[in-house]
C-alpha cells in the first residue's frame, strides 16, 4: 500500500551555510487539536498524520537527506519562522519552493520566496496555496510533496492521514474576539476606534472596507484571491492568530502591521489620519492575538508527541501492516534525532531521581529498526516484543511516559 515510500530513516545531508531547520529552541507553537479540546484523543488516521507532517520520508531524496519535513517550515501547524536556508529563503520564515533545491522539475529560475503560512484553522478555508490554486487539503499536501520536494506519489491513505491532522488544527482561543469576530467589550477605546476604520468604506478600495475581504464573521478571509500590488493574486489571509506569524505578505515584504497598514494607505489613498494608522494597528493586534501563542519546550513534551506514533505500532503490527510499520517506525527514528540535538541529556530535572536512566536514542532507535525488520521478516510477535521493550525502555529514561496518546 506504501511501497513508494522510501525505506530508512532520513540523515541530515548537507545545506548552505547558516542553514536553520529546527524551531527555536526557547520557545515552540501552541498546538490545539479539535479531538483534544473535546476531550477526547487523536484517531490513528490523525495520529497518523501527525507522523506523515512531521516525516521527511515522504519527499524525494535530497530533501530527505536534509530532514525536510512539513514540520519543519509549519512547526506544530503554525509557523516557523527560524526556517531558513541562504540563497532560498528571503527571511526567516520563507523558502522558495520553486528553486529547485530539492526538485529540480520546479525549478521556474527566479528567485521568488514565500512566506511560509499558519495551517491553524485551515479546515475553515475554502481554496488552499498563497494564491489559491488547490481545491482541497488532499491536493495541496499532494502538491508540496511530489512538486515542490520531489517526492514519490503519495499512498491514498497517507494523503487522507495528511488532511485529517491538518483539519484539526485549531486557532488558539483570543478571548479578546467574539464568536462572529466582533472585538470584545473589554477591548481598549483605541481597538474599538480601529474595528470603526476596519469596517469603513473607502473610496480608494472602491467603497469595499478592509473588512469585505477580511470577513469577521467568516474567520476574517473571504477565500478569494485578490491583488495588492504584492505581484500578483493571492488568498486573503486569515487574521486570526497573525500577531505571532508576521512578516506579512505572500512575500513577507511587510515585517509588521504599521507596515501593512502604512503599504495599503499608501498603495489605495485611503487617507488615513496618523492616529486612524494608530488606531487600526492596534485593532489588528487585538485580533491577532491569542493565548499561550508559545510554549516552552520540553524533553518530556517532545517525547509525549513521538509516543503518539509509537503507539500506532501495535495495530499496524497486528494488522500486518509491514510497509506503514516501517514508515512510523523510521519517522520515529528520524524525530529522535531531533529530540538528541535538542535535549542531547533528556531530562535533566531528573537527574535526582535514580530509577532514571540517561536518555539513549540510539537504543530507542535500535529496538524500532528490530521492530520494523521483524514484521519485514513477517514475525509480528517479534516486532511486538520489540515494541514492548522500546516502551519499557522509555519509561526508564522520560518521567511519566504516555502509553495511549498524549494531551498538550
Amino acid at each position: 500500500m506504501l511501497a513508494l515510500l522510501s525505506q530508512g530513516a532520513a540523515g541530515d545531508g548537507p545545506l548552505p551555510p547558516g542553514s536553520q531547520i529546527d524551531p527555536p529552541h526557547d520557545r515552540v507553537a501552541a498546538i490545539r487539536m479539535s479531538s483534544e479540546l473535546a476531550g477526547g484523543t487523536q484517531s490513528p488516521l490523525v495520529a497518523l498524520g501527525g507522523a506523515a507532517f512531521a516525516s521527511p520520508l515522504l519527499y524525494g531524496a535530497a530533501a530527505q537527506a536534509a530532514g525536510i519535513s512539513c514540520n519543519a517550515c509549519h512547526s506544530n501547524g503554525h509557523v516557523n519562522q527560524s526556517f531558513n536556508i541562504p540563497g532560498f529563503s528571503g527571511h526567516g520564515g520563507s523558502f522558495d519552493a520553486t528553486s529547485g533545491l530539492f526538485n529540480p522539475r520546479a525549478d521556474n529560475h527566479v528567485h521568488d520566496p514565500v512566506d511560509i503560512p499558519s495551517l491553524r484553522g485551515v479546515r475553515f478555508r475554502a481554496r488552499f496555496g498563497r494564491d489559491g490554486r488547490f481545491g482541497s487539503l488532499r491536493e495541496f499536501a499532494r502538491h508540496v510533496i511530489v512538486d515542490e520536494f520531489g517526492g514519490p506519489e503519495p499512498a491514498p491513505l497517507i494523503l487522507d492521514a495528511l488532511a485529517a491532522w491538518m483539519s484539526e488544527l485549531e486557532f488558539v482561543s483570543n478571548p479578546r474576539v467574539g464568536p462572529l469576530g466582533d472585538l470584545a467589550e473589554n477591548a481598549t477605546p483605541a481597538e474599538h476606534r480601529g474595528e470603526a476604520v476596519f469596517n469603513q468604506p473607502f473610496a480608494g478600495l472602491g467603497g469595499l472596507a478592509c473588512s469585505s475581504c477580511h470577513i469577521p464573521s467568516a474567520g476574517f478571509t473571504d477565500g478569494r484571491a485578490h491583488d495588492v500590488g504584492t505581484g500578483g493574486r493571492y488568498l486573503t489571509p486569515t487574521l486570526l492568530n497573525s500577531s505571532s506569524s508576521a512578516p506579512y505578505f505572500h512575500d513577507g515584504s511587510a515585517p509588521d502591521f504599521a507596515a501593512v497598514v502604512t503599504r495599503f494607505d499608501d498603495r489605495f489613498g485611503l487617507g488615513l489620519t496618523e492616529e486612524q494608522r494608530a488606531d487600526l494597528r492596534a485593532y489588528l493586534d487585538a485580533i491577532g492575538d491569542g493565548e499561550d501563542v508559545w510554549e516552552p519546550p520540553s524533553f518530556r513534551r517532545d517525547m509525549a508527541e513521538l509516543a503518539v506514533w509509537v503507539d500506532l505500532l501495535d495495530s499496524t503490527l497486528r494488522g500486518h501492516e509491514v510497509v506503514l510499520t516501517r514508515f512510523v517506525a523510521d519517522t520515529v527514528r528520524h524525530d529522535l534525532q531531533r529530540v538528541a540535538r535538542s535535549w542531547p541529556e533528556g531530562d535533566t530535572s531528573n537527574r535526582a531521581d535514580r530509577k532514571r536512566e540517561p536518555f539513549d536514542p540510539v537504543r530507542l532507535s535500535a529496538l524500532l529498526e528490530v521492530l520494523a525488520t521483524k514484521a519485514e521478516a513477517g514475525d509480528a510477535e517479534g516486532g511486538l516484543a520489540a515494541l514492548n521493550a522500546y516502551y519499557a525502555m522509555a519509561e526508564k529514561m522520560v518521567a511519566n511516559y504516555p502509553r495511549g496518546g498524549v494531551t498538550h
